[in-house]
This record gives structure tokens, C-alpha cells and sequence, in this order.
């Protein structure tokens, strides 16, 4: 499977099923920007190897999105997928994957600068909506870490954030309606987080 169609429909919410052919999302109109990211399982020499990958990009006048990676095998993947425009977002994985039921404490809080996740590591998706998406990979401790310290926690700045293609700059401080989507690689777990007051 190294193919996904994202594909608009009637359905309401936006659903997603996974097929053979790939990934079909349904329940956006043609011209919505979507956001996404994918963590993907793939068998290695005798061990897994953790593959992300990301794209941004508006669902065409005749309702479709196809990605292409066929150097991907999509079989064992978890997806995180954001209506830039409304700032909805939601995760699904392939019926192969296992998924940890576990939270992930994620702290953003309006007019702040930082954002904070419990996490050994994240790859993180940031959306204002009708404005832009931006995204983040760190390990708890790192470098990207801004605390510099491996203590369960993890800071970044958000003028740290890269954007998705065709996107602005990043956003100075959070603001009420922003949209964050998280995949714990290590625990493959995944959250969601709008922004409230």
C-alpha cells in the first residue's frame, strides 16, 4: 500500500477508512486545506524502523487528494489529519497498528510563547485555523528541547515551529482556537488539544 486517496464526500464528520488501495477520508468540500502527518511501522532487519511523514495541500474541485509515497509501506500507520480552514482535526490508524490508549498531557495556553507536552518525544502538528499549519519533531532532552533538560517534559518555543509548504511564518504566542495533534512515536500514543481560554 504506497498509495493513500483523500477523498471528499457527503459523510459528516469527516471519516476514515482504510482500504487496500490506501486512506480515504471523506466529509471535507473541494478547496479545504488539509494538514496531516503519518507515523509509519515499517520491518527493518530484524527491528522496526519509525518513518514520519507530512503534507499539506487543498482537496481538489473534483473531490481528491492523493499522496504518494511509495517508498512508504502504510499497512502500520497512525494519522493525524486537520481541516486548516475550520481548525477540526482527528487521528485514525490502519486496522494492523497497535495504538496506545494512553493521554498525552499537552499545556498551551493563550498568550503564551512556549507550549508544553509530557512526552519522551513528539511529532507535533500546529493549526490556526483560516490562517496556517506548522509542525515540530523533538525528543524529550534534545537540543529542540527548549529546557535542555530530559525530565519527562518537553518546551518549544513556538517561533521554533516549521511551516508546512506555502505557509506563513509561525505564530508568536498561542491564541484561543489554535489547534495542536501529537503522535508519541515511542509510546504510540496520539492527543488532540484546541486551544481554550
Amino acid at each position: 500500500m504506497g498509495s493513500l486517496v483523500f477523498a471528499a464526500s457527503k459523510a459528516t464528520p469527516p471519516t476514515v477508512d482504510f482500504a487496500r488501495s490506501g486512506v480515504t477520508i471523506g466529509g471535507y468540500k473541494p478547496g479545504t486545506k488539509l494538514a496531516w502527518m503519518a507515523l509509519v511501522r515499517e520491518p527493518t532487519k530484524g527491528y522496526w524502523a519509525t518513518r514520519i511523514i507530512r503534507g499539506f495541500g487543498p482537496i481538489t474541485p473534483n473531490s481528491t487528494f492523493a499522496i504518494e509515497h511509495p517508498e512508504a509501506d502504510l499497512k502500520r500507520s497512525i494519522w493525524m489529519i486537520a481541516d486548516v480552514d475550520a481548525g477540526t482535526g482527528r487521528h485514525a490508524k490502519s486496522p494492523t497498528m497497535a495504538h496506545s490508549s494512553r493521554g498525552i498531557v499537552i499545556r498551551a495556553t493563550p498568550g503564551a510563547a512556549v507550549i508544553q507536552v509530557d512526552s519522551s518525544a513528539i511529532e507535533l502538528m500546529y493549526v490556526r485555523p483560516r490562517f496556517g499549519a506548522w509542525s515540530f519533531s523533538v525528543a524529550d532532552g534534545g537540543t529542540r528541547d527548549a529546557d535542555l533538560s530530559q525530565n519527562g517534559q518537553i518546551v518549544i518555543p513556538l517561533q521554533s515551529l516549521i511551516s508546512y509548504q506555502g505557509n506563513p511564518h509561525p505564530p508568536a504566542t498561542v491564541e484561543t482556537g489554535d489547534l495542536l495533534l501529537v503522535i508519541d512515536p515511542n509510546g504510540m500514543r496520539t492527543a488532540t488539544l484546541e486551544v481554550e481560554r
